[in-house]
């Protein structure tokens, strides 16, 4: 399959505008759908003709046609909090406050189920399910590639039924999708959206995975967020290997994270995304607290979440789980202010238009080299150095080169 042509669907819909939250093939009694992927490693839907019978569960699941699955809930009605987990192992483990694993925690100490993203042992990042404590580890820090949700909403659909607790988290635009599988919302379901940047692919994940390994097979974890227990939260690609060895990669001198930050190699939905908007439509948003700068007496050292909460069952479960946190009351509207990525999608750079090309035809290295800064041995200790430096001192020798180079 082109890019930006019409799907193979029995209803009329754009490459650009679908997300791939898979509700059209959770969606199908008849398995007339399978997903395939696009020049760029994207997953989409298409349909059998032959299979498939006409009845319309596809068009409408899906959240693109069917804009009534879901409720929006406006930003500026939030309640909002700003919180840290206790649980200092569990905290250090999280990509910011620790939001996901405290609530989740509580959730299956309470007989509920949890559904989110986990790498696989291939390191393909997959939507899973877990009824263990211990298995919430593996979805913990923050996934950015866009990940396999395959046809997990049928397990989800399944569990609801049974009745328990279930907590979906997700992309807005993975719950949407959920929403319009489900054709209603239910009592007994969370949905927890993460504050998006938008998703790369996993093709270019796989492609950054081998050029870091070299094909050796002793990688053992890939974190996309590092720090310390003494440490803010750094954007800062971490590879673990079985030797304990570990790599650690910043956007000037990896190809992978320079595009998912400056958002050159986003999903094309990402672009004109209509979840990334001061209407929300999950019962939780979660993600890093970028007005901390406002509340600098309360954890001032740490990198915290921000938890808003938009629907009465959110409030609800909040009010179960917060005495896992330090918290305190978030100004939504000024974090709105410092987090663009709450209020509006990601904007597309010039360089989207030819990167997934040039990696096709040139090679990984060939366009790593273009792009980004050669690694040495002090870039190396650099990156080292300010994952395990405290933050406080950290600040006071960013603030004291700054004098010198004025002075010069």
């Amino acid at each position: 399959m082109g890019i930006n042509q019409k799907l193979e669907m029995p209803f009329e819909i754009d490459d650009k505008l679908c997300t791939g939250c898979m509700a059209c093939i959770c969606a199908c009694s008849v398995n007339a759908i399978e997903i395939v992927q696009n020049d760029e490693g994207f997953s989409f839907p298409r349909y059998d003709s032959d299979k498939c019978i006409d009845c319309g569960r596809c068009k409408s699941a899906c959240p693109m046609q069917n804009k009534s699955c879901y409720v929006k809930h406006r930003l500026e009605d939030a309640d909002g909090e700003i919180a840290v987990l206790r649980d200092e192992k569990n905290l250090l483990n999280s990509a910011s406050g620790g939001a996901f694993y405290g609530i989740s925690s509580h959730v299956i100490s309470s007989g509920g189920v949890v559904y989110g993203a986990a790498f696989d042992d291939q390191f393909v990042v997959k939507h899973q399910r877990t009824d263990t404590i211990a298995e919430l580890e593996a979805m913990q820090n923050s996934k950015y590639v866009q990940s396999d949700v395959g046809l997990i909403f049928r397990e989800v659909l399944g569990d609801l039924k049974a009745g328990k607790e279930c907590l979906f988290s997700g992309t807005p635009c993975q719950i949407a999708g959920l929403y319009g599988f489900l054709k209603r919302d239910y009592e007994n379901l969370i949905t927890m959206e993460i504050i998006c940047h938008g998703v790369p692919s996993p093709k270019l994940l796989e492609a950054e995975i081998k050029n870091r390994t070299k094909g050796k097979k002793d990688l053992e974890k890939i974190r996309f967020r590092t720090k310390s227990n003494r440490t803010k939260s750094h954007y800062i690609l971490s590879f673990r290997f079985s030797n304990q060895k570990q790599k650690l990669y910043d956007k000037k001198h990896d190809l992978y994270y320079y595009l998912f930050s400056s958002g050159s190699a986003a999903r094309e939905s990402c672009y004109c995304c209509e979840y990334a908007s001061s209407n929300r439509i999950a019962d939780f948003t979660i993600g890093d607290n970028d007005s901390w700068r406002e509340y600098g007496d309360f954890h001032a050292d740490t990198s915290n979440s921000v938890v808003m909460i938009h629907t009465e069952k959110a409030e609800r479960l909040w009010k179960e789980c917060r005495h896992l946190f330090d918290f305190r009351s978030l100004d939504v509207p000024k974090e709105a202010g410092c987090n663009k990525h709450l209020t509006r999608p990601c904007e597309r750079p010039a360089l989207r238009d030819e990167i997934y090309q040039a990696i096709t035809s040139e090679g990984w290295e060939n366009v790593s080299q273009k792009y980004c800064a050669a690694g040495n041995k002090f870039q190396e200790w650099t990156l080292k150095l300010k994952v395990t430096m405290p933050a406080r001192l950290l600040h006071l020798l960013v603030a004291a080169r700054k004098k010198v180079y004025r002075k010069h």
